[in-house]
């Protein structure tokens, strides 16, 4: 499985390409903005592997350096090492991409202290359905 990237998601209201983009008894969901890092994992049957990316690229023990940013890192780890995350990865969605938000502090402090260092997931895609 190679890296998928999340959809661009813009304003409803005043972004021409979103304009007549839902329809009548459409289905969506509203929830809260999570100001984080964007991340994906999934579960690489094939390679039988826990394999992840940030908003743009997949992220390999290759690409993590001296100037990597603390995100970044951080979000590896928690992946790497959180075996409940993994659990759900490969049990509950193998072979699907798991997106959420890693809550790492980054320029903003608002959140509650027992908020940070955690992936919200927030969409699930499956390539066998395409959806």
């Amino acid at each position: 499985m190679e890296f998928r990237p999340y959809m661009h998601v813009g304003r409803l209201i005043d972004d021409p390409e979103t304009y007549g983009m839902l329809e009548e008894n459409d289905y969506f969901v509203i929830q809260p903005k999570i100001d984080g890092c964007n991340g994906v994992i999934w579960w690489d049957s094939e390679r039988q592997a826990m394999r992840m990316g940030n908003r743009n690229k997949e992220i390999t023990m290759n690409d993590i350096n001296e100037d990597t940013p603390h995100s970044v890192v951080s979000f590896r780890s928690y992946v790497y090492t959180c075996e409940e995350l993994q659990k759900v990865a490969k049990e509950l969605f193998p072979d699907c991409y798991i997106y959420g938000e890693w809550l790492v502090q980054n320029h903003i402090d608002y959140y509650a202290p027992s908020a940070w260092n955690k992936f919200y997931i927030f969409d699930v895609w499956d390539p066998k359905k395409e959806e």
